[in-house]
C-alpha cells in the first residue's frame, strides 16, 4: 500500500445515495434500478449519515413497516468511518480492521461525501500491498 491513498481507489461505483427523509419505498425503487451495492444516506449538506442494505429493507418489510411513511433514517446503520481522499490506504485498512464499521466513505476538505469504499475496494486495496 506504501504511498497509495484512498483517492487511488474508485469510490464512485457500487452505491447510490438517498436522503434522510426519503421513504423506504423510494429506497426500494433505487435498489431496483441498481443491482448491487448499498444506499448511502446523506443529509442536506451532502454528509454521509448512514448506510442501507437490501437486507435492511427486507427486514423492514418483514417487520411490517409502512414503506411510504418510514424514512430511511429510521432503519439506516450509522456506524461509518470517514476518511479524506489523501489518507494513506494503510491508515484506512488499519482503522477498518480495528473497528469493523458498517461503511467506509471518502470525504473532501469540507467533510462532504465523495464516495463509498466497498468490499470490492477493500480487496483492491489489499492487492496494493
Amino acid at each position: 500500500m506504501g504511498s497509495r491513498t484512498l483517492g487511488d481507489i474508485n469510490l464512485s461505483d457500487e452505491y447510490l445515495s438517498i436522503g434522510l427523509e426519503d421513504s423506504l419505498t423510494e429506497a426500494i425503487h433505487r435498489f431496483l434500478s441498481f443491482e448491487s451495492g448499498v444506499l448511502i444516506v446523506l443529509n442536506d449538506n451532502n454528509k454521509a449519515k448512514g448506510v442501507i442494505t437490501q437486507t435492511m429493507i427486507l427486514k423492514a418489510i418483514l417487520d411490517k413497516k409502512d414503506l411510504q411513511k418510514t424514512s430511511c433514517k429510521k432503519i439506516m446503520e450509522s456506524d461509518i468511518l470517514e476518511f479524506r481522499l489523501d489518507t494513506k490506504l494503510s491508515v484506512v485498512m488499519d482503522a477498518v480492521e480495528k473497528r469493523k464499521p458498517k461503511a467506509i466513505v471518502g470525504i473532501n476538505g469540507d467533510d462532504e461525501f465523495i464516495g463509498w469504499f466497498s468490499p470490492l475496494d477493500y480487496q483492491t486495496a489489499l492487492g496494493y500491498e
